[in-house]
């Protein structure tokens, strides 16, 4: 068993969420929303499936977040 002593230090949630983001539209603008997985944005940031959806709900809602952040270089790179 890892202990909390092992594990990787925490990343600032904000800074996560940025990071999840940034995945999800390079895996959503690379393969498509439908063939990119939770997996896939999970594996580009390090996380479990568990551990993105603590931030998104669900694929959907990082869809929504994704496009909602459409002022600039989200919404450029899926185009």
């Amino acid at each position: 068993m890892v202990t909390r002593a092992e594990r990787a230090p925490r990343t600032d949630p904000s800074i996560r969420r940025t990071q999840i983001l940034d995945a999800a539209v390079d895996v959503f603008g690379k393969q498509g929303y439908r063939n990119g997985s939770l997996r896939d944005v999970a594996d580009a940031v390090g996380l479990s499936i568990q551990g993105v959806l603590h931030h998104f709900p669900s694929k959907e809602e990082l869809l929504l977040e994704v496009l909602g952040t459409g002022d600039g270089p989200m919404l450029e790179h899926l185009q």
